[in-house]
């Protein structure tokens, strides 16, 4: 078994993989000084808007609604006193720079129905939303 120096140098190495920033701070995302085309990705992870038994569209954030915050990823059940099944709204503002086109969000896994808006558009649906056991 290696000893003092080799665990060091194991440690540095494995370190960088397993830190991840956290980008979104109270429901906000600031990319608008990264550049994707050198850096690539920008993980989006951290503390999102959270709207529990509401399927809120961006119409409805024309008025105050009260919110809650949870980090994303993860699940509400392990994050608050949220029963498993339910519906609810994440929101995130993300500001890029005003250069910027041609990018793309990527939902790694979404284990549930969801409708992604962006920018007030509706762009896409996954299975079909709804507020009630059977729908």
């Amino acid at each position: 078994m290696p000893s003092g120096p080799h665990r060091i140098a194991l440690l540095l190495f494995i370190l960088p993989w397993n830190i991840q920033a956290q980008h979104a701070v109270l429901g906000h995302a600031d990319a608008s000084s990264h550049d994707f085309t050198v850096s690539g990705s920008y993980d989006l992870s951290g503390a999102w808007e959270f709207y529990w038994n509401r399927l809120l569209t961006p119409q409805d954030f024309k008025s105050n609604q009260i919110r809650a915050w949870i980090s994303v990823p993860g699940s509400w059940y392990r994050q608050g006193n949220y029963p498993t099944l339910g519906y609810a709204t994440y929101r995130l503002h993300i500001r890029l720079a005003e250069h910027q086109r041609g990018l793309s969000i990527y939902f790694p896994i979404i284990n549930s129905s969801a409708r992604i808006w962006l920018n007030g558009q509706l762009m896409t649906e996954t299975g079909k939303v709804g507020m009630t056991k059977d729908t």
